[in-house]
């Protein structure tokens, strides 16, 4: 239960509710010590989405992090969605990216799904982006070098 209900055999999978209150003092020390560069932190975040979408962004069948009006994103991941009919499948996809040496991360999957609360729900969008979206190398020390190799093999995956 401290683990927040995890599956450790299955990435991203609940069996059960759980919880993970506890925090020590030395992780509040730490977040709080981070807190001191946030701005450089998000400044940071924000330039390598827009290298993402400066090399991905016109990729038919593609959607990256939508930023909404209004709205600052801080880009914690850079995010890609496949269409449903793109011709590839998002896990295809991860495993010639992890062939040429790029790890990435699949979406979480919606808590709808897990059946916690009774007989597991689907919702359309939900399932769409939990299927179909992966998050692509976003630390906040990646540079542009390592963005330009990343968007030009995932563009050659994707014959673009």
């Amino acid at each position: 239960l401290v683990d927040n209900g995890i599956n450790f055999s299955r990435q991203f999978w609940h069996n059960e509710i759980g919880y993970m209150y506890a925090m020590s003092n030395v992780q509040a020390a730490l977040g709080l010590s981070r807190l001191e560069d946030i701005d450089d932190l998000i400044f940071r975040k924000r330039r390598i989405a827009s290298w993402y979408k400066e090399r991905l962004g016109n990729i038919k069948g593609i959607q990256l992090n939508p930023e909404r009006r209004g709205v600052v994103s801080s880009f914690w991941m850079n995010s890609m969605v496949l269409d449903a009919d793109f011709g590839m499948t998002r896990d295809e996809l991860r495993r010639k990216l992890k062939e040429n040496e790029i790890d990435t991360r699949q979406f979480f999957f919606p808590i709808s799904e897990f059946g916690l609360y009774g007989k597991p729900l689907h919702f359309p969008v939900s399932d769409h982006l939990s299927h179909q979206g992966l998050n692509l190398p976003s630390g906040v020390m990646l540079t542009e070098r390592q963005v330009d190799y990343i968007a030009k093999t995932v563009r050659k995956l994707l014959g673009v």
